[in-house]
C-alpha cells in the first residue's frame, strides 16, 4: 500500500501542474482575445454610424481596426497550433531547408508588421540546410520577430545569425531593446505564471508557440546575455544531413 501511494504522488502533482498550466492559458487567451475584439468592434461600429467623422478620425480608426484584426489573427493561428500540439495532431515534416531562407522570408514578412524595425542578417559561413518542417520554421521565426517587435514599440536594431556547429543549424537574434529582465530571460520561451491584469501589456503566447514548436522538430532554444549589453535569443535544429 505504501508503495502504491507513493507512485500515485508524482502523478497527482503532474497533473495538477497540467491544471494550473491550463487554467492560466485560458486567462492568457482571454486577455489576448478580448483586447483586439473590442477596439475591432468599437472602432468598427464607430466607423459604421458616423457618417461625419472626420477624414483624419476616420482614417485613425481604420488604422487601428487594421492592426488590432491582423493582431486577432496571429492570436488565433498561435491557439490552433498549439491546440494541435497539445493533442499530439500536429505532423512535423523533417526535411531539408535552409535556413537563411527562411529568416529572409520571416524578415520580409515581419518588416510590414513592425517598420520601426531596422534588421540585418548576418551569415556565419555557410550553413548546411537544417531538417525542419518550413511552416513550423516560417511560424517560429515569425513569433520570435514578432516578439523584439511588440517589446521594442518602435525604432530598434535587430541582428539575426545563422551559423552552423558541429551537425547544428543555429539562429540567434540579438535583442538591444533592453526590455527583457532577468526574470523574463529566464522564462521567455514559458507561459506567463499569471493571467495579465486588465488593460495591461501582454507577451502573449507567441514564444511559448515558438518553442513548443523548434521543440516538435527536436531543436532545442536558450536565452543569454552578452558582453555588449544585448541578449542572444536562440535556437538550433539538427543538420539534414545528421538527422537523416
Amino acid at each position: 500500500m505504501p508503495q502504491s501511494q507513493h507512485a500515485q504522488a508524482p502523478s497527482q502533482d503532474a497533473e495538477r501542474a497540467l491544471a494550473q498550466e491550463r487554467e492560466t492559458l485560458m486567462g492568457i487567451l482571454a486577455h489576448e482575445l478580448r483586447t483586439p475584439i473590442t477596439t475591432i468592434y468599437a472602432g468598427s461600429a464607430v466607423l459604421a454610424r458616423d457618417e461625419d467623422l472626420l477624414p483624419a478620425m476616420r482614417r485613425e480608426l481604420a488604422a487601428d481596426v487594421y492592426h488590432e484584426a491582423a493582431r486577432l489573427f496571429r492570436v488565433v493561428e498561435d491557439l490552433l497550433v498549439l491546440t494541435r500540439l497539445e493533442h499530439n495532431a500536429v505532423r512535423v515534416t523533417r526535411e531539408p531547408v535552409s535556413l537563411i531562407r527562411a529568416v529572409d522570408a520571416g524578415t520580409q514578412m515581419e518588416a510590414t508588421r513592425w517598420p520601426g524595425l531596422r534588421i540585418k542578417l548576418r551569415l556565419d559561413g555557410t550553413p548546411p540546410p537544417a531538417a525542419a518542417d518550413s511552416n513550423a520554421l516560417a511560424h517560429a521565426l515569425r513569433n520570435l520577430i514578432a516578439n523584439i517587435g511588440w517589446r521594442a514599440a518602435g525604432a530598434a536594431d535587430v541582428e539575426i545569425a545563422v551559423s552552423a556547429r558541429d551537425d547544428l543549424v543555429e539562429c540567434r537574434l540579438f535583442d538591444r531593446t533592453g526590455t527583457l529582465s532577468a526574470e523574463e530571460r529566464e522564462t521567455l520561451f514559458e507561459l506567463p505564471a499569471t493571467d495579465p491584469l486588465p488593460g495591461a501589456l501582454s507577451p502573449g503566447i507567441a514564444m511559448y508557440v515558438a518553442g513548443r514548436l523548434i521543440d516538435a522538430m527536436r531543436g532545442r532554444t536558450w536565452v543569454t546575455d552578452r558582453e555588449d549589453g544585448s541578449v542572444e535569443i536562440g535556437f538550433s535544429l539538427p543538420c539534414y544531413d545528421s538527422a537523416a
